[in-house]
């Protein structure tokens, strides 16, 4: 398990380690539960599941069906009503206690290179900071203004129509929220994954937060890595994303 990634959180406290291993004693229905969470989880590499006496397949079965019936409780992207948004923007959104409180790790004034709907640019707005939110895509950078608008803080945010590569904006932190691509269920994934991190890493953009999948391998970066974990009942143990801090 990467040390950046709270194993007693993902895994639960009757976990102890022992070397390189996490090891609990649990009853049946409990093992199938973890089993279920763990299931092509990977953060550069699979983690490797041992359950001694083996799980019969009636009880993997129903530990995967709890655990899909738990991820429909998940911590919430934005809760105010009227918040315009597509397809992507409620797959990609940060949930916005999440997006809060990474916001009060912040201050100054922060550009964020890929605002999407908005979700972001309003945590570090609502957290205090300055903002400068960009996004090559005229129609969703129009959603990320109501919304602004709609949190009460489209005065501390400054929207510009631009290519991230590009834009040249003096900023105390660039925050990234690069496009993770189609497929979710990958247990490695890299900078070849995210170029658009990679082509703002290469121009030198420094100090740089990047929100990158839980499955990206931070071996291959030099930055320190955080996982980030969801709030609600159903996705408190599961890590929502990854943050790198260049």
């Amino acid at each position: 398990m990467p040390e950046w990634v709270s194993a007693l959180r993902l895994l639960g406290p009757e976990f102890s380690q022992s070397e390189e291993l996490w090891i609990a004693e649990l009853p049946r229905e409990r093992a199938a539960d973890v089993m279920a969470r763990l299931r092509g989880l990977g953060f550069g590499a699979e983690l490797a599941v041992y359950v001694r006496p083996r799980l019969k397949r009636p009880a993997i079965r129903d530990g995967r069906t709890r655990e899909a019936r738990a991820r429909r409780d998940s911590t919430p992207g934005f809760t105010n009503r009227g918040v315009r948004s597509d397809e992507e923007g409620r797959f990609s959104l940060t949930p916005e206690v999440l997006a809060l409180r990474l916001g009060k790790r912040a201050e100054g004034h922060v550009l964020d290179l890929s605002c999407g709907i908005g979700g972001n640019a309003i945590g570090f707005a609502r957290a205090g900071c300055r903002v400068t939110a960009v996004d090559l895509d005229g129609t969703r950078l129009a959603m990320a203004k109501h919304n602004a608008k709609l949190y009460g803080v489209a005065d501390r945010v400054t929207f510009v129509q631009a290519d991230a590569r590009t834009v040249e904006v003096d900023a105390d932190l660039a925050f990234i929220d690069p496009p993770w691509g189609g497929d979710y269920n990958k247990t490695r994934t890299t900078l070849e994954d995210l170029p658009l991190l990679a082509d703002v890493l290469d121009r030198g953009r420094r100090p740089l937060w990047a929100k990158v999948p839980p499955s990206f391998d931070a071996r291959t970066v030099d930055a320190s890595a955080e996982a980030w974990f969801g709030e609600a009942a159903g996705d408190r143990h599961r890590v929502k994303f990854t943050l790198l801090r260049f």
